[in-house]
């Protein structure tokens, strides 16, 4: 099940949770722009993953994710890419991940992204990042759009508010 944060006390910890996954801080990860954070859930409640979207520009949205071993089932995988490419219209999910991070990166091209770069120190000041990409009719994860369909939706997870005020504000 996809949880939205609730409140910011539950955004604040989730965003730790996926700071450290990652291996960096909450504000390397976001800095002070508008973000939104969503978890996954055990049977017992607990956190099994996260993925936050931020730097939303509405045509696209960057992505960041990490989990616990097998975190992420089908289901999650499609809920997750209905957000930016369904509900917020975005043509483009950008992904950057730690050069290094071989489980990362691998786990990233099976999602269906594909590498655009790679920026010199993009993570972590001392590491280099590859940038990664996912457009809309890339995405096997939504279903495609209609010949010569345009989409431009502007809401959030259904029960949560930020999303949109945060998506909106940026």
């Amino acid at each position: 099940m996809i949880v939205p944060a609730c409140g910011e006390q539950d955004r604040l910890v989730l965003l730790s949770y996926i700071a450290s996954k990652i291996g960096t801080t909450p504000d390397e990860l976001v800095g002070t722009m508008p973000y939104e954070i969503v978890s996954t859930r055990g049977a017992k409640g607990q956190v099994t993953g996260a993925v936050i979207y931020s730097n939303y520009r509405v045509n696209t949205i960057e992505m960041a994710c990490a989990g616990e071993q097998g975190w992420m089932t089908r289901a999650h995988i499609r809920e997750l890419f209905r957000y930016p490419f369904i509900q917020l219209g975005c043509w483009t999910v950008i992904i950057m991940v730690k050069r290094r991070n071989e489980v990362a990166r691998e786990f990233n091209e099976r999602l269906g992204f594909k590498m655009l770069g790679v920026i010199e120190n993009g993570l972590g000041r001392s590491e280099d990042s590859i940038i990664y990409t996912m457009s809309r009719p890339q995405c096997r994860w939504v279903p495609p759009l209609p010949p010569g369909h345009q989409s431009n939706f502007n809401s959030s997870f259904e029960g949560n508010d930020h999303g949109k005020q945060s998506a909106q504000s940026a």
